[in-house]
């Protein structure tokens, strides 16, 4: 259960930088 859980907000941390880096690459 928490491997799982910690998994989860591993990808959710994952995804929002990559979204934060998308972000800065466009306002560049």
């Amino acid at each position: 259960m928490l491997k799982s859980k910690t998994r989860i907000v591993e990808m959710e941390v994952y995804c929002s930088s990559q979204l934060l880096l998308a972000f800065r690459r466009n306002s560049c």
